[in-house]
């Protein structure tokens, strides 16, 4: 079992289940026939030139069927392979947690927005990668904004992580804050600098993507699972955790960007947050195993978090809007 949940060979037996789901809502889904008809018609579109050229050579050997289907599969075990570089005491809880995650949390960049899901992947890989010393990573991370623009905040807070790593956390507390102030007063005119053409505007100005939730959910799960980690993290717990910093620190930069969504009403936000809840989503299954999995009562959590795979896969199928 700690084989086969510590490594990609879980694509042996769990992304058979999500090619066939995958299949399953391939017509029900939100802007699926958008994907077919855009993986048919490669550059007939205004999607980023990466994923044109992605969607042009998957074109040659696939129909845009099967082609979406494995672009999914492809995206869970990305995703999965980046959960799984960040060893855990239990592999079982760590499998089942990332399932919740994917399926409960990120469903959205699993099924309907696939590009975006795709950049979100390839990213976040890309930056783990380079974390371990893989210099020519950086050519993937550079690239995935390519794949979808809104991995541009992911890349720009790398790349400043990268350059000031070495600070100390009330260094990081004060940028962050200032990150806000800067935000409440010059965003609007930074916004008038950039030149974006209409239809991205109409994402920072006229409230497009806004939902009818007061707080969107990733809003809310964001909130949620930070206040969860600042009670519960000690400075013990700290020292357990690899790549604390940059786990930790993605999340810290992402807070004054989401108030700021909350106050602005800019919905774009927190879909250009993703990689980061994704990244926090990790330092909280970190925090969880270490304070709650342990003796008799590792039995109700495995028996909790399997019921809960169920119950996400079953909101995922019906944001695909299956059942």
């Amino acid at each position: 079992m700690k084989f086969i949940l510590k490594t990609t060979p879980v694509a042996l037996y769990f992304s058979a289940f999500v090619m066939l789901l995958m299949h399953v809502v391939m017509y029900t889904a939100k802007d699926r026939g958008n994907y077919l008809r855009h993986f048919s018609d490669p550059f007939n579109n205004r999607l980023e030139p990466l994923f044109q050229w992605y969607m042009w050579f998957l074109d040659i050997f696939l129909t845009p069927h099967v082609a979406i289907m494995l672009t999914c599969t492809f995206i869970y075990l990305l995703f999965y392979k980046v959960w799984s570089n960040f060893r855990i005491g239990s592999y079982l809880l760590f499998f089942l947690f990332f399932n919740v995650v994917a399926f409960g949390v990120f469903n959205y960049y699993l099924g309907t927005s696939i590009r975006m899901g795709l950049a979100i992947a390839v990213g976040l890989y890309s930056a783990i990668k380079i974390l371990e010393g893989v210099k020519s990573a950086w050519i993937g991370l550079i690239l995935s904004p390519l794949l979808h623009y809104g991995l541009v905040l992911f890349l720009v807070y790398f790349i400043w992580y990268s350059l000031t790593k070495s600070k100390g956390t009330r260094f990081h507390c004060l940028v962050s804050v200032a990150t806000f102030v800067f935000l409440v007063f010059l965003f609007d005119r930074l916004l008038s600098l950039l030149g974006l053409n209409s239809y991205y505007m109409m994402y920072f100005t006229e409230g497009f993507g806004q939902t009818e939730r007061l707080i969107p959910f990733t809003v809310l799960y964001f909130f949620m699972s930070f206040i969860a980690i600042s009670l519960f993290l000690t400075n013990n717990l700290r020292r357990t955790i690899p790549k604390f910093d940059f786990l930790y620190l993605s999340a810290l930069y992402a807070l004054p960007i989401v108030i700021y969504q909350l106050v602005s009403g800019i919905a774009i936000f927190s879909k250009m947050l993703m990689p980061q809840f994704f990244l926090l989503s990790i330092l909280l299954a970190y925090v969880f195993d270490r304070r709650f999995y342990h003796g008799n009562a590792r039995y109700f959590y495995v028996v909790l978090f399997f019921a809960a795979n169920i119950i996400a896969i079953l909101y995922a199928l019906r944001m695909y809007q299956f059942i």
